[in-house]
């Protein structure tokens, strides 16, 4: 089983954090035949930093709905608490990488667009849950000099608006209740998870027939912040290793 039930004190966290899908089938990652034959020799993943992506609304969409919404919900000494933490779940996105899958293996748009109608990698149903750990960084020349740690989160991605903003009224809700009583320290930390996976797992609704399903990394520490690889094109990257999942290298139909 890849879900695995998180806890909170606070019982509206609990159901918001248990609330988000994730798989429980074969995952596909549609990629050019050489990276997919590299992938299974190797067991290693590059997987980009969410910051570099070349739609910088990957990451923003996520935060203005949380922002316009706390204007309606939200009084204003509250309203910018909320806000001032929004701003710096925005700012950990320069600690955040995300790998791209996808629960459909027949998807002609992924298979097209980034596969160029060639390979896809099937990973079997227990992969990600072993990402958990350490990732290795290389620099320009491809010299790896550093190690950090990175807490894992996963799910499908959700594009429909009104449930993003409902999504987002339950999360202010926790909030509201929160800081209305002495949360637990357990609370605060997974409410702050919580408020990353938000950001991570909506987008807008034009990228629906890429019916995504994320896997995201958070450096756990400070870390290695700005890095690059010669075949990373200029963005920020990290190598993953991965243990003994099932793995297959799939010509695309």
């Amino acid at each position: 089983m890849r879900f695995q039930r998180k806890f909170a004190f606070n019982p509206k966290l609990t159901e918001a954090l248990n609330g988000i899908r994730c798989s429980q089938g074969n995952l596909f990652h549609y990629t050019h035949r050489q990276v997919a034959n590299d992938i299974k020799k190797n067991r290693e993943l590059w997987i980009t930093r969410a910051d570099c992506f070349l739609d910088d609304m990957e990451i923003k969409h996520g935060v203005k709905i949380l922002k316009r919404v706390s204007k309606c919900k939200l009084k204003a000494d509250s309203l910018k608490d909320f806000q001032l933490l929004v701003e710096a779940i925005h700012e950990r996105l320069t600690n955040c990488y995300i790998l791209s899958l996808s629960e459909d293996e027949h998807n002609t748009y992924l298979a097209e667009k980034y596969a160029k109608n060639e390979t896809k990698v099937k990973f079997s149903p227990n992969f990600p849950m072993s990402l958990y750990g350490r990732a290795g960084h290389r620099n320009a020349n491809g010299v790896a000099y550093a190690i950090d740690s990175f807490i894992l989160h996963e799910g499908f991605v959700e594009y429909e608006p009104r449930t993003q903003v409902e999504f987002a009224v339950k999360i202010i809700d926790i909030f509201k209740n929160m800081i209305d009583t002495e949360p637990h320290v357990v609370d605060a930390y997974q409410f702050v998870g919580l408020l990353m996976q938000f950001v991570i797992f909506v987008k807008r609704k034009r990228f629906c027939k890429e019916r995504e399903y994320r896997v995201s990394l958070v450096s756990a520490g400070k870390g290695v912040k700005v890095f690059e690889d010669n075949n990373s094109d200029g963005k920020a990257i990290i190598k993953v290793n991965f243990p003994e999942v099932g793995i297959e290298v799939l010509e695309v139909n």
